[in-house]
């Protein structure tokens, strides 16, 4: 990041607007990989860390996730959804992680030909259990046969026949993520019609 930081500095009103594009994108680039790499280190040195319990607003969580997707989702003219969703108790940069991750699932996992959506909508009660809550995140995309819902969250895993790039890391990150905040993460694949992640939090991560 601070080789990118000089190159900016010296940069500075010297670049055309898809330089300073192309320059915004590397600096996003540098941040995902730097929060790829600490969240992998965090995976393997303490799999059982329980995260924090301050005060988020999970709308907020997922709206910082959307900005730093928002290249992606542009270039796509993605359309993303979002209902109502709680105040919740937990690491809010971990909160933002899981949902970046699950909205660069969407875009990678992509169909060709068909505008990418994405739904994010929350419910309380089953079968997050009685005072719980559940997200769904779901969209359009390629989807994936039933035997491989367990798979996808193993780390280092990737659906080859998808074709697509990726280290195979974000869904596993997602799982720990949500592990450490009490819940458990499962997903259901429809294969040519899109996945949906549903993400259930305890009653105690809950803000009331």
């Amino acid at each position: 990041m601070i080789w990118i930081e000089l190159l900016e500095s010296q940069a500075e009103g010297a670049l055309d607007a898809p330089s300073q594009r192309n320059l915004a994108n590397i600096r996003a680039m540098a941040l995902k990989m730097s929060d790829l790499i600490s969240a992998q280190i965090a995976l393997s040195a303490q799999p059982e860390a329980k995260a924090a319990t301050e005060r988020v607003d999970l709308a907020a969580a997922v709206r910082d996730a959307i900005t730093e997707v928002s290249p992606q989702l542009d270039d796509l003219g993605a359309k993303v959804t979002v209902g109502a969703l709680p105040l919740v108790r937990g690491d809010a940069r971990q909160l933002t992680q899981l949902f970046r991750n699950l909205l660069e699932n969407a875009v990678k996992y992509r169909r060709d030909g068909v505008q990418t959506e994405i739904a994010i909508n929350g419910q309380a009660g089953e079968p997050a259990g009685a005072g719980g809550f559940e997200i769904a995140v779901e969209d359009n995309g390629r989807g994936f046969a039933d035997e491989d819902a367990q798979r996808i969250f193993e780390p280092l895993q990737r659906l080859e026949e998808n074709g697509a790039d990726g280290q195979g890391l974000g869904l596993a990150i997602c799982k720990t993520i949500v592990e450490r905040h009490g819940g458990t993460l499962c997903a259901e694949g429809r294969p040519g019609e899109g996945a949906t992640f549903r993400i259930a939090l305890p009653e105690d991560r809950i803000y009331r």
